[in-house]
């Protein structure tokens, strides 16, 4: 009786040496996958946030562009428009 033990301990060990080698190999590679996934995650999170930032600052910045004060400004320096009544001065350069 104590011989067939003996015979049958290697075996085990060696089964059980492969299965572990077996689950090492193909669990490493998730593990590695997982991981690589949680960084671009955080990195994608990151980028987000900076965006949401830069979407906010250019929602101020139009709501200031579309402002009636803005454009009556834009209208006189630019186009040179006046309001009903008013005159337009032009500025002359004299030498």
């Amino acid at each position: 009786m104590k011989s067939k033990n003996k015979v049958k301990r290697p075996w085990r060990l060696i089964g059980v040496g492969l299965l572990c080698s077996a689950m090492a190999f193909t669990l490493i590679p998730r593990v590695a996958t997982v991981v690589e996934l949680s960084q671009r995650q955080q990195s994608l999170l990151t980028e987000k946030a900076a965006l949401e930032q830069e979407q906010q600052r250019l929602q101020i910045e139009l709501d200031k562009a579309d402002s009636p004060a803005n454009i009556e400004r834009l209208a006189r320096e630019q186009l040179g428009m006046v309001k009903p009544g008013e005159q337009r001065l032009v500025p002359v350069l004299t030498r």
